[in-house]
């Protein structure tokens, strides 16, 4: 349940619970700001999140 979770919020962008369709988050500024928090608190790069993303959508599509 926790990657179905996930991925609603992180997972792809046209899931209606995207992070990036939040009010808060409608204004390019706090989702740039936002990405720069995640990568932050996981102390992963762009590039490290990117993989990561990459691995949990590919989890929940073969397992989930």
């Amino acid at each position: 349940m926790s990657v179905i979770e996930w991925c609603k919020i992180f997972g792809t962008d046209d899931n209606e619970l995207h992070w990036e369709k939040t009010v808060i988050m409608n204004s390019c500024k706090f989702q740039n700001e936002f990405r720069l928090k995640i990568y932050e608190a996981t102390k992963l790069s762009a590039k490290e999140w990117k993989d990561y993303h990459s691995t949990i959508i590919g989890f929940r599509n073969k397992y989930v």
